[in-house]
């Protein structure tokens, strides 16, 4: 009996030897799995979108507007931003983007 649990008392003590030089990794692998999710999680937040300058239309129901198709005049929308939401009419036109020119840009010159 006295081998046995001399046997035993050793495997004992090599599994804690084992656990203890394991504990580190046990502990930091699901940590490190934790701090990805969190990563992906806030790089797909529409808030961050928001915070690069873009916004969310919603229409008179609080649906998301995804095309100018869908807008016709008169609609009422609703523009959320970074810092806040306003409210919008649609007008009846369609609005083309102007050309900026870039402050490093120079003028065109004649060519003749």
């Amino acid at each position: 009996i006295e081998a046995r649990l001399r046997h035993l008392a050793e495997r004992l003590e090599a599994r804690e030897a084992r656990l203890a030089r394991l504990r580190p990794r046990l502990i930091a692998a699901p940590a490190e799995r934790l701090a990805a999710a969190a990563r992906m999680l806030a790089s797909l937040d529409y808030h961050a979108v928001l915070a690069r300058g873009f916004a969310v239309v919603r229409d008179e129901a609080g649906e998301v507007v995804t095309r100018a198709a869908a807008v016709r005049p008169g609609l009422r929308l609703e523009l959320e931003f970074a810092d806040g939401r306003r409210g919008a009419l649609a007008e009846g036109e369609r609005i083309r983007p102007r050309r900026r020119r870039g402050r490093d840009e120079p003028e065109q010159g004649r060519l003749l």
